[in-house]
């Protein structure tokens, strides 16, 4: 693994020369602020390369689409990609440490929403996903409902796909920032981007992330390297190469315990849940951290991706996309905290698992855009290859207990896995196709279908080989439909029929299935109608989406040792997006989405639990933003901006005897422009408002309460 001084040294080396030996002297325009937002309604003109591979815009693309650009990240002073990403309307996202940076939408949660990197899929969120710094991207995009025809297997709530700052085609540019706030959290970040000679570009970006957090003993440290080099070969054959590399280190925060009236002097936390069984947070809690000294949740990553472009003629168009991933993750800790009424002490678990994965993959597209039937169409055929491998060593050992209010940390003790090993190789076909069938008549369809052939062999920690192993081949298709019509300029209603596949356990993935777990893909299928419409110059926008979707398949268990495919899972929400700009200094945004979620069919027999007609976790049924920004024209160059969010209340286990309550926040910020200067004074949740903000269902004794007030000064600068 490279550290952070050396990344810092290759930064350095790599691009200095390029650029101080160029002879050209570029002269800059005036800059007023560091990034300043299109009109609002400029983003349906822009292309998302999540909602389709043909190249059109958002305006045409039947589905519900949002894309939080750079100069939202700055406006709102994201400093993760899951809090940028949280701009979508109706997203959440929570962060348990087991499975960090996860997200809630369209009442789906965790892999049932596909999270991408530059357009590519590394595994299910559940075990790939990592926190890390904004800094590096140029956007988020999020697609609502179903998107295994793009993406495969999984999807079918939505994707995700975090963009990085690429390569440019104008003058040099040299983005800063510097940002210190509460907890100590500081934020570093430098970028370059500019031609090197007649045919060469570049960007690259380092970002790093350091803080404590409110929790005693759970500081973290994210660091992040992106960068890009664009050949044109000619002016047909295009080149770009990019090598990534990210590490992170946390002292994970798993939760804060409930506790019951047996312990003395209660003091609840009022306002935050209800539980069933009578049990609260504690106020003399709220900070304390009951996991080893010696914990441990990193990870480190590196990948490559090497596209080509050609364009074959005026309507062929070729595009390809290598790429290689390597991940090694790591997590040692106690995670699961239960008070003993009867010892009135914390009882906690020990629990070691690493990852250690890697990717070798390639996407070939060939695109084709001309008439047909004397018709605009666009068509594109492609073909998708992974071979994955992912080893993982883990184990259960041990448990201790401590104090309730000083808990001595301990360590972790002897460390004995047992492995498990996955092979999971993919291959897919997939086509796409936009047709005009009229002037303002547009039938957009696509369809893919897979092969996953998966390999588990898992050994006990003597060595021996386990008879739970698995040796499966799976083989969904996927599909979708979509009619768009322009109903006047900058208006487009739009209806659409998609359909997905996932693994059939809600606690589970593709890396983790064994013999036992052996069961057919879930159907899902949606139905949409929406509208998008552009208005008074794009100076507002506005869009609506109406869904319904319905995931069958899922899995019941019907013995004690038994189960079989017979669950059923369905959602139905609207989503309203709004934004206008009245004026060059005034900009305003609401969004609302309503979700009713539900396992239609859902039980464990066996138990003689039954969960139908319950909401699953983690699903808001109101999610809603408001936001404002007013900019001073005359006298000192001041910005200033609100955002109030409310989330609506939502249950927190699948048999909800726990509900979380509905919680309202407030942000501010004041920043004062100068040039290419953005400086920001912003308080976050100022009436440090008590919430909860996450409840992971594999681990039922405790939750995750969100950050309380912090204020932060941040820097942002561009040359």
């Amino acid at each position: 693994m490279l550290d952070r001084t050396t990344w810092l040294a290759c930064f350095m080396c790599s691009f200095a020369q390029p650029v101080l030996s160029q002879s050209i002297t570029y002269q800059l325009d005036p800059i007023t602020v560091i990034a300043t937002p299109d009109r609002p309604g400029a983003v349906l003109e822009r292309t998302a390369e999540t909602g389709s591979r043909l190249g059109i815009s958002i305006q045409e693309t039947p589905a519900a689409i949002d894309i939080i650009d750079r100069a939202r990240m700055d406006e709102r002073g994201d400093r993760s990609a899951a809090e940028a990403a949280q701009g979508a309307v109706g997203l959440t996202y929570g962060n348990p440490p087991g499975d960090p940076s996860i997200f809630s939408f369209r009442g789906f949660t965790t892999n049932q929403i596909t999270q991408l990197y530059d357009g590519i899929r590394i595994g299910p969120a559940s075990m790939t996903s990592r926190p890390f710094d904004s800094f590096n991207l140029e956007r988020v995009e999020v697609l609502k409902g179903p998107a295994s025809t793009l993406f495969g297997e999984g999807s079918v709530g939505g994707a995700i796909n975090y963009v990085t700052k690429r390569p440019q085609r104008g003058p040099f540019t040299a983005d800063g920032l510097l940002s210190y706030g509460g907890f100590d959290n500081l934020r570093l970040g430098a970028g370059l981007g500019g031609p090197i000679g007649e045919r060469l570009h570049y960007r690259v970006d380092v970002s790093q992330q350091t803080s404590d957090t409110f929790i005693d003993r759970t500081d973290f440290k994210y660091f992040n390297f992106t960068n890009g080099l664009a050949w044109d070969v000619t002016d047909r054959l295009n080149l770009e190469l990019n090598v990534d590399a990210g590490h992170d280190k946390i002292s994970p925060y798993w939760g804060t315990p409930f506790v019951t009236s047996a312990l003395p002097g209660a003091q609840p936390i009022n306002g935050i849940l209800r539980d069933a069984d009578g049990r609260f947070i504690d106020e003399r809690l709220r900070e304390k951290n009951y996991n080893v000294a010696d914990n441990d949740m990193s990870s480190d990553t590196l990948w490559g991706r090497l596209k080509l472009y050609w364009r074959l003629g005026e309507a062929w168009h070729l595009r390809n996309q290598l790429y290689h991933f390597k991940a090694k993750r790591n997590w040692r800790n106690s995670e699961v905290y239960a008070f003993n009424p009867a010892t009135l002490l914390i009882d906690r678990d020990r629990f070691f698992v690493s990852h250690d994965q890697e990717i070798i993959g390639n996407r070939f597209e060939l695109a084709h855009d001309a008439k047909l039937f004397n018709r605009d169409n666009k068509f594109i055929i492609g073909f998708d290859y992974s071979d994955l491998e992912f080893f993982r060593p883990s184990s259960f050992q041990g448990c201790d207990s401590v104090d309730i209010f000083n808990p001595e940390p301990g360590s972790y003790g002897v460390l004995v896995p047992a492995v498990r090993a996955t092979r999971l190789k993919t291959t897919a076909l997939f086509v796409e196709d936009q047709f005009a069938l009229t002037e303002r008549f547009k039938l957009l369809a696509g369809l893919r279908t897979e092969s996953i052939d998966l390999q588990r062999k898992d050994r006990n920690i003597d060595g021996s080989a386990r008879t739970d192993g698995l040796d499966r081949r799976f083989h969904p298709t996927s599909g979708r439909i979509g009619l768009i019509f322009e109903a006047r300029p900058g208006l487009n209603v739009y209806v659409q029929y998609a359909t997905a596949a996932d693994i059939a356990s809600n606690t589970s993935n593709l890396f983790l299935i064994r013999a036992a777990q052996n069961f057919d893909l879930t159907k899902g299928r949606q139905f949409e109608v929406g509208l998008k419409q552009r208005f008074w110059e794009n100076r507002g926008v506005w869009t609506f989406a109406l869904y319904d979707i319905e995931r069958k398949n899922l899995l019941s268990r019907t013995a004690q040792d038994t189960a079989s495919n017979i669950g059923k899972q369905s959602s139905n929400g609207v989503e309203l997006g709004f934004e206008l700009q009245p004026m060059h200094t005034l900009r305003l945004a609401a969004d609302y989405a309503y979700t009713r979620a539900r396992y239609d069919r859902y039980r464990d027999t066996s138990s003689g639990t039954i969960f139908d007609d319950n909401a699953p976790p983690n699903v808001p049924k109101h999610v809603a933003n408001l936001e404002a920004s007013y900019r001073f024209l005359s006298g000192l160059p001041i910005e200033l901006g609100a955002h109030v969010r409310y989330v609506g209340k939502r249950t927190g286990n699948d048999s909800n005897t726990l509900e979380l309550l509905g919680y309202t926040t407030v942000d501010a910020s004041l920043s004062w422009l100068f040039k290419n200067t953005r400086l920001t004074l912003r308080g976050r949740n100022l009436f440090n408002t008590n919430y909860v903000a996450w409840a992971d269902v594999f681990y039922p004794t405790q939750v995750l309460l969100g950050e309380p007030r912090t204020w932060e000064l941040a820097l942002n600068a561009r040359f």
